[in-house]
């Protein structure tokens, strides 16, 4: 299952920008009408919604940007209810592990710096710089271009404060990560360990609290908690699996376990020849012929696939691989099991 079938990610296209594909899940569009009736008001709500929109955009282009500008690569981005995803590998060095989560929250932290000198003159400062509030209430007609910046400086302003949160898999959690993995090779414990205690205390801070806006700290506590608890599982596969991924070692590619089956398919067909007769059974060899071109070809395909996974896997480590390509070798070792039972 590849990133794009999955039910949370059910998506459509905005097309390619700058050879990055960019879609939008389906479920943001929702998170619109909620806006509008959390604020009780239409115009607030879809200014809202577009200035989030615009503002993820940005922040996840930083990412690709910087990507590709430090010997990575990046080619699509997701726009999620819960964020943007950007799908980069940075390039080899720290330097490059670092600046490619950090660009993103660097590119909102500009945005607010551009739009201060608005900020600083307008009744709304107050709400607009505390993170747990909108500035408001806007009316978005006679100076309804104040209006509209004084709401992307309030919604950059909060994605930089959270993605400087050092909890996996927001952008500080990333640059923590980075970090721990020069230093020590108990990184994994300790980046999960630290961000759980985090979520807890954010849980806390937004229970204690009376004010109606808690309601976010809630959410985004519980949120983190789930992502954190999520990442705690994929590293405990990835400290067993590395160079030998579910007890069978690809060292020499995935192309060498598989190695028989072309024969094993010629002695199939063989068989069938042997025993062929009337006008019928030719048939029948014919297109089981034809099935077996398919599926060699289909086999080829999945071994070209899985020997540029298994490139990266040794180039990079299993962190980098992402979940489709974990999923492809894990499918690839359930097959040579299934085939090391067959044979007798």
């Amino acid at each position: 299952m590849n990133d794009y079938e999955r039910p949370f990610d059910f998506s459509i296209s905005l097309g390619s920008w700058f050879g990055t594909a960019i879609r939008v899940n389906l479920f943001f569009f929702l998170i619109i009408p909620a806006f509008c009736f959390a604020l009780e008001d239409t115009t607030y709500g879809l200014v809202l919604g577009a200035v989030l929109f615009v503002s993820v955009l940005w922040h996840e282009f930083a990412h690709i940007v910087a990507a590709r500008r430090t010997g990575g690569a990046g080619d699509r981005i997701m726009i999620t209810p819960l964020g943007g995803m950007a799908y980069v590998q940075p390039g080899p060095s720290l330097a490059a592990r670092i600046l490619t989560p950090a660009a993103g929250p660097m590119v909102n932290l500009v945005i607010c710096l551009i739009l201060l000198p608005v900020v600083v003159h307008s009744s709304h400062a107050l709400n607009a710089i505390n993170p747990l509030h909108l500035p408001g209430p806007l009316r978005f007609q006679d100076q309804w271009l104040t209006d509209v910046l004084l709401v992307t400086f309030s919604v950059n302003w909060v994605l930089f404060l959270i993605n400087l949160v050092p909890v996996y898999p927001l952008d500080g959690g990333q640059i923590l990560k980075a970090i721990l993995h020069s230093k020590t090779n108990a990184a994994p414990q300790i980046y999960i360990r630290t961000g759980t205690i985090i979520a807890w205390l954010v849980l806390i801070v937004g229970l204690v609290l009376s004010d109606p806006s808690s309601k976010f700290l809630v959410c985004f506590g519980a949120i983190i908690l789930i992502l954190n608890r999520e990442e705690s599982f994929r590293s405990r596969i990835s400290e067993t699996s590395d160079e030998s991924f579910l007890g069978y070692d690809f060292s020499a590619g995935y192309t060498s376990l598989e190695r028989s089956s072309p024969e094993e398919l010629e002695d199939e067909t063989d068989d069938e020849s042997r025993q062929s007769g009337g006008p019928l059974q030719r048939w029948k060899e014919r297109r089981l012929a034809e099935k077996l071109e398919r599926d060699q070809q289909l086999e080829l395909e999945a071994e070209q696939q899985l020997d540029a996974i298994l490139e990266k896997l040794h180039a990079n480590g299993m962190e980098s691989l992402t979940e489709s390509e974990r999923s492809a070798l894990e499918n690839a070792a359930n097959r040579y099991r299934d085939r090391e039972k067959r044979t007798p």
